[in-house]
């Protein structure tokens, strides 16, 4: 065997061999090994994989066809699924590797994230919420989640674990879910020496994002080569239309067909 091969390898456990490989779709285990190579093969938590990616590895024709064993995954606890507005999805993997293969019927999925995850719910795909059940309120925490988290990780200042500051940037500041917007476009200077960058804690206390300058940060719908890079991630090309707006219209109605998050 070469000494190469070590080096140039990503773990896989032993019970995706021992179990799962009997009962996943032959599609789903596909997929599954390649997000593992995208995230752990390179030591991340989590990693944004578009969807023309997954139907590359599957070599499928149709975004729509990779859906069904995006599902399954998602059922088996075995992956989790980031989605955040006008941004790819991001995938990270899910709790059930280190446990024996649940029955059918009986697969272990987490009702609610542990401590400073924060997944978000698989819309646009599979059943329909149970009557009386709304996820509106679910998407609009995860959003607000995903936005304080964008901000925290942009953030070069010492900083505790993102739900921590998240809950206490809230029980703070009133006002916190008409700040959230305000986070996304400011400019963080660094300077020269680290050691005057304050904490975030105190950062977020002193409200010193009122004094900072902010940039607008446009949504791939908001400018027409962003919209022309997504029809092209889902396979829709902007001279099969004689007018742009139709074009664009086209594109967000797939993109939401699909569970993505769009305004």
């Amino acid at each position: 065997m070469s000494n190469k091969f070590i080096p140039n390898s990503f773990q896989v456990p032993n019970v995706l061999v021992d179990e799962y490989i009997s009962e996943l779709s032959s599609h789903s285990f596909k997929l599954l090994l390649f997000i593992i190579r995208k995230t752990k093969g390179w030591q991340k938590t989590k990693d944004s994989i578009s969807t023309t990616q997954l139907a590359k590895v599957l070599g499928v024709k149709k975004l729509s066809n990779v859906y069904p064993y995006i599902k399954e995954l998602e059922e088996y606890n075995l992956i989790r699924v980031y989605k955040s507005l006008g941004k790819t999805n991001q995938y990270a993997l899910g709790r059930n590797f280190d446990k024996p293969l649940p029955k059918k019927g009986t697969t272990e999925i987490e009702t609610s994230p542990k401590k400073g995850d924060t997944p978000v719910p698989n819309t646009g795909t599979g059943s329909s919420p149970k009557k009386g059940y709304s996820t509106k309120g679910t998407i609009k925490t995860t959003n607000n989640k995903t936005m304080f988290y964008d901000f925290c990780e942009r953030y070069n200042g010492i900083k505790r674990e993102p739900n921590t500051e998240y809950e206490a940037f809230k029980k703070i500041h009133q006002d916190w879910e008409q700040v959230l917007p305000k986070l996304e476009g400011v400019i963080l200077k660094t300077p020269a020496d680290e050691k005057f960058i304050p904490s975030l804690k105190n950062y977020l206390e002193r409200r010193e994002w009122e004094s900072a300058k902010r940039v607008k940060v446009l949504k791939w719908w908001e400018t027409r080569q962003g919209t022309v890079e997504k029809g092209m991630e889902y396979g829709i090309d902007e001279l099969d239309y004689r007018q742009f707006h139709l074009f664009r219209a086209a594109v967000v109605k797939k993109v939401k067909a699909t569970g993505e998050l769009v305004a």
